[in-house]
């Protein structure tokens, strides 16, 4: 069998709060695709260190001298392993989860399990032109703390509204728990308008970021509370 010269490499993981799985794949440049190696690392420092070694034995086997570098922004859980790689100066590519379910769509890949995942985004890599990831801005970072815990107030006052309506519905309703319901409500719904008031606060710090934002809600008239979550998790239209 002829051996392949690669010209192009892409390393994609497909990681979860524990560990990640790793692949690598080359190209020819004539749309030839090989994966070169695949392996599951934990997802911490020792497994970064392992990681990285595994990566340059891999790399130096095939004489490349480098690799980009592809990942989904899943929740937190990809955060560490971006900054460890972009501060080694590595080149970071971070992937909405629908863009890298459409990839993996339009490849007729549907098997769900992370070797299969890794290695279709491994081929996203080479045949996508994809924009590098930046670290999100202190600023940034901040409201995507605040617009999630707005969230998590929000969906705890959608359910306990809801737990009300069943009590007051139901027959003969415990008067002490009715009390305790509402008092809780009043509470969530103070907190609600208090985090509510600091995002406000927070996208003020930046004024480019607050100019942008407010274009926004003027030109397709959804509130500045829509914008901001939609600002903080993408990075500020990064991803």
């Amino acid at each position: 069998m002829k051996k392949i010269t690669f010209v192009q490499v892409g390393i994609a993981l497909d990681i979860s709060k524990a560990d990640f799985r790793a692949c690598i794949m080359g190209s020819n440049g004539q749309k030839v695709f090989k994966v070169i190696a695949s392996r599951k690392f934990s997802n911490n420092t020792k497994g970064f260190s392992e990681f990285n070694h595994w990566v340059q034995k891999n790399l130096n086997k095939h004489s490349i001298t480098e690799a980009e570098y592809l990942m989904e922004a899943t929740g937190v859980y990809h955060e560490n392993l971006a900054w460890t790689l972009y501060e080694k100066a590595h080149k970071v590519i971070v992937v909405l989860p629908n863009q890298a379910k459409a990839f993996l769509k339009s490849e007729g890949i549907k098997s769900k399990t992370d070797k299969i995942d890794a290695q279709g985004l491994a081929k996203m890599v080479l045949v996508k032109n994809l924009r590098y990831w930046k670290p999100i801005s202190p600023v940034l970072k901040e409201l995507r703390t605040i617009t999630r815990y707005y969230e998590v107030i929000q969906k705890e006052l959608t359910q306990n509204y809801n737990r009300l309506h069943a009590l007051e519905h139901s027959h003969d309703p415990n008067k002490f728990v009715l009390k305790q319901l509402k008092n809780h409500l009043k509470f969530l719904e103070k907190q609600k308008e208090s985090v509510h008031q600091q995002i406000l606060e927070t996208t003020k710090k930046d004024e480019v970021l607050h100019e942008k934002m407010k274009r926004l809600t003027t030109i397709y008239g959804i509130g500045i509370l829509t914008v901001a979550v939609v600002v903080a998790e993408t990075n500020g239209f990064e991803l």
